[in-house]
């Protein structure tokens, strides 16, 4: 009786295992590397301002800058977010900032159908909360869907 009781234990810990393994691999509320704008070039790109293809818009507290490419693509775009240290001296204060606007977009992000690199430049003069960086990420989000629609 005890040996059966045990098996079923065992069963069910591997059967919960394997589906959480599999349930993370398939979830796309990630915000893996590949998703980071890192290339010194793409970056330089983003803050040119001579280009064509690079547009912004403010979104309080954020500055966003976009740099569109016409590669048609169903990859979720590469984001960049950047907090001022004049603005804000301590580094917690700074990562935390980083921190709420990366879970924020992670929590909302969508694939658009061209190649998007993105800068949240945060331009706030106080730390923010995550209903509010929520809120202001769902609104550049939907801003740059409508921007990105196919009827475009």
């Amino acid at each position: 009786n005890s040996q059966v009781i045990c098996q079923v234990i065992s069963t069910t810990i591997l059967a919960t295992y394997v589906a959480f393994f599999m349930l993370k691999n398939q979830d796309i509320r990630n915000f893996p590397k590949e998703e980071r704008l890192r290339s010194r070039t793409l970056i330089g790109r983003l803050f040119d301002r001579d280009a064509t293809d690079v547009f912004s818009f403010l979104s309080y507290p954020y500055r966003v800058v976009v740099l569109e490419e016409e590669e048609v693509t169903e990859d979720f775009p590469e984001v960049l977010i950047s907090v001022s240290k004049r603005k804000f001296k301590k580094a917690v204060d700074r990562n935390r900032i980083k921190r709420l606007t990366r879970e924020a977009y992670r929590l909302q992000k969508t694939v658009f159908p061209k190649k998007l690199y993105i800068g949240f430049l945060y331009v706030g003069k106080d730390i923010t909360t995550f209903d509010e960086a929520y809120r202001s990420v769902a609104k550049i989000l939907s801003k740059l869907e409508s921007r990105n629609s196919p009827s475009n």
